[in-house]
């Protein structure tokens, strides 16, 4: 906390929790006089929108942000179903674990991504990241070439349809939790493990 009282942090913000575990952070930040999270990085894109049953309801009534990361499915979400890209190809975490138990379910939702972009003569990158301006209140893009950034442009211009939003939207199925917040509560480092040692002392 001396960062932010210092004047070198301005805001503080969370990633991968819980809304209830949020809940909890800040009555504790707030009883003990600390700044409170203000912002939340989540795992949220068009084909994992877990995060839309509790956390984005507790962060909107509570004033906070939304900054999701993994806009793009690491890259499923830019290429037809099925392409092999080279960041699938090295990013075993993500092929095994985040995305590789759903491809059944996602593919619809991919191949709708798809339609609407031929209609529109526009990228996919571009319609899903258009889909997510509407839900959050900023992006986080990752870039490993220039030309990369060509898709945000084009999703800052264009806008769908309701019924291509809801052409996106229909399909999705629910999904288990998976990467960080899947073992959310067993790690030794998180937030609930904190308050429980600190209630201790």
């Amino acid at each position: 906390m001396k960062a932010v009282k210092s004047g070198k942090v301005r805001y503080l913000g969370i990633s991968n929790a819980y809304a209830w575990q949020i809940a909890q952070m800040n009555d504790y930040m707030k009883e003990h006089n600390y700044p409170q999270f203000v912002s939340i990085q989540d795992h949220y894109n068009l084909i994992y929108r877990e995060d839309e049953r509790e956390l984005f309801t507790f962060a909107h009534e509570n004033n906070l942000g939304l900054t999701p990361y993994s806009p793009l499915a690491s890259g499923r979400l830019a290429h037809p179903f099925g392409t092999q890209i080279t960041r699938r190809k090295q990013d075993l975490f993500s092929e095994k674990d985040k995305y590789g138990k759903t491809v059944d379910i996602d593919r619809p939702i991919i191949d709708e991504v798809e339609k609407i972009a031929q209609n529109h003569n526009i990228s996919m990158a571009a319609v899903a990241l258009a889909w997510l301006k509407t839900k959050v209140n900023a992006l986080i893009v990752g870039a490993t070439k220039v030309h990369h950034l060509d898709a945000l442009e084009e999703a800052i211009k264009f806008n769908l349809s309701k019924d291509e939003v809801q052409a996106l939207e229909d399909p999705y199925r629910a999904h288990d939790l998976e990467g960080v917040m899947a073992d959310n509560r067993d790690r030794e480092h998180n937030w609930t493990q904190y308050l429980a040692k600190s209630a201790e002392k």
